[in-house]
């Protein structure tokens, strides 16, 4: 099941925590913006038709699944199992730094951080891109090459290839430019983030216990009261499952 579906109509899905579903969000001719989605057994946000910009996806299979002719951008999407962002149809033959692929940072330990199948026209600028042992930042398949374009990107490369392409990796960004034409203006290189995995030292999303559980027992002492507290994690149109995430509690 999906956690929100919005289709047409200036539909937008904006600043919510969406978790524990089969897939995040998905939104077709619509907009997903400013949302937090983590821990879902497929993608976290996957879109056609639409404008995926300035969410926070991660701890997922795919963090973003790219779908028909979408503009991705601005987005922070980190520690998926398989794949950062998932470009699976064609794309328009954007022009501009403001459509396609755009100003995303990708940070993958395992897998790769763009994956394109099934796909032409995928325009890609401005991406911060890290992989890991085993990873393509750019991964090409061989029905996908017709008009991509690969420029000013920094490759972030620990251990990882830079990109796949006619079933060949390429390692360094000269063997990739002069032998395939592609990211001229792209730098390889650390981009310095700060603290990548917060105050807790956990990157993305752990299940794991932070200690032992408080226990509160209610043995009829004089000003008791107990009650639920409940968190909305989803919503749809009628077509997917909505969730309401609920916890007891007690208080003296």
């Amino acid at each position: 099941h999906t956690g929100i579906t919005a289709y047409y109509g200036g539909s937008l899905v904006e600043n919510n925590e969406v978790f524990g579903n089969g897939r995040g969000i998905y939104v077709y001719s619509a907009v997903a913006r400013g949302n937090q989605v983590y821990d879902n057994l497929d993608a976290g946000i996957a879109a056609d038709y639409s404008t995926v910009e300035g969410n926070r996806s991660y701890d997922n299979a795919r963090g973003i699944a790219a779908g028909i002719q979408n503009v991705v951008r601005n987005n922070v999407v980190y520690d998926n199992r398989v794949v950062g962002i998932d470009v699976t149809s064609s794309q328009n033959p954007y022009g501009s730094s403001d459509e396609g692929i755009t100003n995303n940072t990708v940070y993958q330990l395992t897998g790769d951080a763009i994956r394109i199948t099934n796909a032409s026209n995928t325009y890609l600028r401005n991406n911060i891109l890290r992989v890991a042992a085993g990873g393509y930042a750019i991964n090409v398949a061989d029905n996908s090459q017709v008009g991509f374009d690969s420029d000013y990107n920094l490759f972030w490369l620990q251990g990882g290839a830079l990109a796949r392409w006619g079933g060949v990796a390429y390692t360094t960004r000269s063997d990739w430019y002069y032998e395939v034409g592609q990211d001229s203006h792209s730098q390889v290189g650390d981009p310095d983030l700060t603290d990548l995995d917060g105050a807790d030292d956990v990157l993305g999303w752990s299940g794991a216990s932070t200690g032992a559980a408080a226990v509160v027992q209610d043995d009829g002492d004089a000003g008791v009261t107990t009650g639920s507290s409940c968190r909305w994690s989803g919503c749809s149109n009628g077509s997917s499952m909505s969730r309401w995430r609920c916890m007891d509690w007690l208080s003296q």
